[in-house]
């Protein structure tokens, strides 16, 4: 009988922990993408069956993605991608973004972090905001901040409205197709060049992974911009495999200082080199 009580103890503190982590795991309300959330099934299956195509057959795709590009008519809104020492998520998003787009595909400008400095995602859309801003594609009025290893599946738009930043991809895979928490705005987000300019663009203090989002999310609210956000059947998007970055470990104390000097106003970067092709122009900077 005595043995009984910590049995019970152990199974009640197993219980509660169980219970925690099913509360707060991202995905516990989610929905999968065939359920009727999704309404355009046919469409994201052919998405995922183009995804699984490319990824198997890439130096094929290769080819084929040039003519897509070369067809192309240059739109308004630019694709902005941070990027290092990720190839093979590169070259797959590229391609598929063509192969997803195809008469429309966005303008793509990918900005690769020189060095072995900790990764500073924020600091690299700056370098893109001020490339564009001066003149390096043409004429850009919507930025789609856009992560190297996020697919657009189903039916999505890549657009900007003006004062009202947009988070397009608001349904993702990895998370079971639900939002992490309410304030989420990486992954893939639309921002108007006029908007971005008066956030002063990201802080350039978040080095590794996490916080710089959640930082522009806080700019947003001191300049009264309203976050708006795609619904889940608007903004779903499959996921590329990649290794883990670690943590910048004082992107909390960051965040609650939230210095709204560092951005576009206080950026120093080095243009080390610059490729064009019929795709994308790819930038390499030293951002120190």
């Amino acid at each position: 009988m005595k043995l009984l009580k910590p049995v019970k103890l152990i199974f009640a503190g197993l219980l509660i922990v169980t219970t925690m982590v099913a509360l707060l795991h991202p995905g516990r309300f989610a929905v999968p993408y065939s359920g009727s959330y999704f309404k355009d099934r046919s469409k994201i299956e052919e998405d995922m069956k183009s995804i699984k195509r490319i990824s198997e057959n890439l130096n094929e795709e290769i080819i084929l993605t040039d003519l897509l590009c070369h067809k192309n008519t240059r739109s308004k809104e630019a694709i902005i991608i941070p990027y290092r020492n990720r190839s093979r998520n590169l070259q797959i998003l590229i391609r598929y973004l063509a192969y997803y787009f195809k008469d429309s595909l966005p303008q793509i400008l990918v900005i690769e972090q020189h060095g072995d400095n900790p990764f500073n995602r924020g600091k690299l859309f700056n370098v893109g905001y001020t490339e564009i801003a001066g003149g390096l594609l043409d004429e850009v009025d919507c930025l789609i901040l856009h992560d190297v290893d996020l697919l657009p599946v189903g039916v999505n738009t890549y657009s900007c409205t003006i004062n009202h930043p947009t988070h397009i991809s608001s349904s993702i895979d990895k998370f079971r197709y639900n939002l992490p928490y309410p304030s989420m705005t990486g992954g893939v987000l639309a921002v108007h060049v006029d908007d971005y300019l008066e956030l002063n663009g990201f802080s350039n203090l978040f080095t590794g992974w996490g916080g710089e989002d959640d930082d522009l999310y806080n700019r947003m609210k001191y300049h009264n911009m309203e976050l708006e956000r795609r619904s889940p059947d608007e903004g779903m998007f499959a996921t590329l495999s990649h290794p883990a970055q670690n943590p910048d470990p004082h992107r909390f104390d960051k965040l609650r200082k939230m210095d709204k000097n560092s951005g576009l106003s206080d950026l120093s970067y080095l243009t080390l080199n610059i490729y064009k092709n019929s795709c994308y122009t790819h930038i390499i900077v030293d951002i120190g």
